[in-house]
């Protein structure tokens, strides 16, 4: 062998004395670059499609988020669903494509999350500013309108006479607007998810069921989620038309997030607990019309979606797969919140 020159099979053996991290699998430059400064991985499970972490936390409000795949569903009323029947905004079934894979919180949004927000951007909800919300008090009412104007409810103080549970921290954030959805969403540097982006997560990846457990209501065991039950009933009386016979999820009002099993997502409370906003405004025959490519409807007119039903929600037909609310963007009601989506670059 001449002076200077290294035998080949040497060079590893060199490299690893010298470089003892060279030859192992390098971060992905484009995975922390989209996560810096916003969120970490919660632990080192990556998915395989995409390469990005299975779960992650933001770092504003250290809210947890699961990754759920994009591709083609089925989205809309199945053949079978007998109460979509003459539901036309349910209508056509088409195929959905959503091309990018995204992250959807695992939970709503809570009230010690919002009260972050709230502390961090002295932000002002629309109840807050008038000093009183429209609050479910069936004790009080006078008459069968169990909503009243409650003088000093607002998502701080969220239940009948302007009281709250004792472990609110933990429970949805009710009373909030479209707007203060919307600004909360971009604080964290995400959005709220697009209908499309809810119905996808909502069904789990089981297509072709009405509701998120199977085709019938009320749900067998475990329980599956917080809706309008026997409890409600027991507490409201002849006013609880809609109380899902023989199911008691234990709570009458919302319940702490993460009360009931995940999804095959592993994601908690898409149906129940409480209706949540959607980015897209609503449109009747958006279905019929709207591209099969990562739709999301205009928000030209004043109504917006809400998705995924919520405590007062029973035997209606709403708590189906399918089901499309709608409320104006200003509206704030003590059954809806929401949580917030971000898709993969």
């Amino acid at each position: 062998m001449l002076p200077g020159m290294l035998r080949p099979w040497l060079l590893p053996i060199l490299l690893l004395v010298l470089c003892p991290g060279c030859g192992e699998e390098t971060a992905n430059p484009g995975v922390e670059a989209f996560l810096a400064g916003w969120a970490e991985p919660v632990s080192d499970a990556v998915d395989e499609a995409t390469g990005y972490p299975s779960r992650i936390r933001r770092i504003e409000d250290c809210a947890e988020m699961v990754l759920v795949p994009g591709g083609t569903f089925l989205m809309g009323a199945v053949p079978d669903d007998a109460r979509a029947k003459d539901v036309e905004d349910e209508h056509p079934r088409r195929e959905v494509t959503l091309t990018k894979a995204y992250y959807l919180d695992v939970h709503e949004v809570t009230n010690a999350e919002f009260l972050a927000f709230a502390e961090a951007t002295v932000h002002v909800t629309k109840p807050e500013l008038l000093g009183w919300a429209v609050v479910f008090s069936p004790e009080d009412a006078d008459g069968p309108d169990a909503w009243i104007e409650t003088p000093g409810a607002s998502w701080r103080l969220p239940w009948e006479r302007a009281t709250r549970p004792s472990d609110w921290e933990r429970h949805p954030v009710v009373l909030v607007s479209w707007s203060d959805a919307s600004e909360y969403c971009a604080w964290v540097g995400a959005t709220l998810p697009t209908e499309a982006q809810f119905e996808r997560a909502l069904r789990g990846g089981a297509e072709g069921q009405v509701y998120p457990w199977g085709d019938a209501v009320p749900p067998k065991p475990p329980l599956r989620g917080n809706f309008q039950d026997v409890a409600f009933r027991e507490r409201v009386g002849p006013q609880a038309t809609g109380a899902l016979s023989d199911y008691d999820d234990g709570h009458v009002r919302t319940a702490p997030v993460t009360s009931y099993p995940p999804n095959a997502y592993g994601l908690h409370d898409l149906s129940g607990n409480v209706w949540e906003w959607c980015r897209d405004g609503f449109q009747a025959d958006f279905y019929a019309t709207s591209p099969s490519t990562d739709p999301v409807a205009s928000q030209r007119d004043p109504g917006r979606v809400r998705r995924g039903g919520g405590w007062m929600t029973g035997t209606g037909g709403r708590l189906r797969c399918s089901w499309r609310g709608v409320a104006d963007a200003v509206v704030c009601r003590d059954y809806m919140g929401f949580r917030c989506a971000k898709p993969l670059p």
